[in-house]
């Protein structure tokens, strides 16, 4: 087995805080390792997780091989509920469930339905902004980056807004199951408390709107459409727990995460606020330099080799979209932030059948708040008297803070 200079260890401070190190050196000298501590193969380079997305060996179906092999009897008797509801989700099902359940939102975020959104999200950035304005210092994860996309998601779903704080709690006790907290040993707990609540949250909301219908997500779900697939009773609460979920937490880091790299590279702000125009290349850049996610799980469905390298069915894989998104084979100087890049096919939407659902409405969220973050702020910096901490997470690359000065 290949010697590495840093610790197997994707939980330890400094895998958290630069995981960029630890596969880069697997990226070179072991591209296709297996990891003894978290029990899984870590995939690194560009081609080898593009090949990967599209292999019909590897499954996203890891919820119940996680719950089978990870849990005993009484214990899966317990978790039955959160086995139960993410077992619906999309992002957790092979074909051809997962393209039934997928095209039944497809259409509500689709380019051009997000396009429809844009003044209601200028508007909602404009309002979060005006709320900066005339402070010293702020946490721009607290005051921007998560209420952005939880305003937005909530909105668009039905869910009061007001709400955002309520529902934020429940995803982090659902995230430290779902994004892989291995150092919480409350995680199947706080998450089995968190689908509850949801649970009981979205049955008095589609209750609410099946008497009252109104112009949002939920309530077009309870009316069937022609050419959309229908929405079995029993999938209709997981599917609205996966979009409020899903539609606010990636969006979060990738605000903040993007901001950062903004401010550690003072060259490429000014770019940006002297050329407005290089938002969309800028947005994109940003997601491929340190973007929301690190990595996508898979479970082996059968035998398979990866460059010379035996993997056994039921061995878990991990595509590390981060790794690839750095790998010299692909991207010119890759470890630099160029907001002109041009040939920019990053992956930190994923690829293929499981490509991003919201990656339209996180690109348009980005974009303008980033323009207009530039357009008001312009004396914003790091707090460099803070420390940066982020979330113990093996999938997700989260701050739990940025604090920023403003003046």
């Amino acid at each position: 087995m290949t010697r590495l200079a840093v610790g197997d260890d994707l939980l330890s401070p400094d895998a958290l805080s630069d995981p960029y190190t630890y596969f880069g050196q697997l990226r070179e000298l072991d591209p296709v390792h297996w990891n003894e501590l978290h029990r899984s193969w870590i995939v690194t380079r560009y081609e080898d997780v593009m090949a990967g997305y599209k292999d019909g060996r590897l499954s996203s179906d890891r919820v119940v091989p996680h719950f089978e092999a990870r849990l005993s009897a009484p214990e899966r008797e317990e978790m039955e509920p959160v086995l139960r509801t993410l077992s619906r989700w999309m992002v957790f099902n092979d074909p051809p469930e997962h393209g039934r359940l997928r095209a039944i939102t497809r259409d509500a975020f689709s380019p051009r339905t997000v396009e429809a959104m844009r003044p209601r999200v200028k508007a909602v950035v404009e309002d979060l902004l005006g709320g900066l304005e005339g402070k010293a210092t702020a946490d721009f994860v607290a005051d921007f980056a998560f209420p952005l996309p939880a305003i937005v998601i909530a909105e668009l779903l039905g869910v009061p807004p007001g709400d955002r704080e309520l529902f934020k709690s429940w995803s982090t006790d659902l995230k430290a199951l779902v994004f892989g907290a291995l150092d919480d040993g409350q995680r199947h707990q706080r998450a089995r408390q968190a689908i509850d609540a949801l649970s009981a949250y979205f049955a008095d909301l589609v209750a609410h709107y099946r008497r009252r219908p109104g112009d949002n997500l939920i309530s077009s779900f309870l009316v069937p459409e022609a050419g959309r697939p229908p929405v079995d009773a029993g999938e209709l609460i997981p599917m609205l727990i996966l979009l409020l979920f899903a539609g606010h937490e990636t969006t979060t880091n990738l605000l903040a995460n993007g901001l950062l790299a903004l401010l550690r590279n003072p060259d490429q702000l000014d770019r940006l606020r002297q050329e407005p125009s290089a938002m969309t290349s800028a947005v994109e850049e940003l997601l491929r330099f340190d973007g929301p996610a690190k990595l996508s799980v898979r479970w082996v469905a059968s035998d398979l080799e990866m460059r010379g390298t035996r993997i056994a069915k039921g061995d878990r894989l991990l595509l590390v979209n981060a790794s690839a998104n750095r790998d010299p084979r692909r991207f010119a100087d890759p470890d630099r932030l160029d907001l002109g890049r041009t040939d920019n096919a990053h992956l930190a939407f994923g690829y293929g059948r499981h490509y991003c659902l919201g990656a339209s409405l996180a690109r348009l969220e980005a974009s303008l708040a980033f323009s207009t973050i530039t357009e008001r702020l312009p004396r914003i910096q790091l707090q460099a008297d803070r420390e940066l901490r982020w979330q113990p997470t093996i999938l997700g690359r989260e701050l739990e803070q940025l604090p920023i000065r403003l003046s």
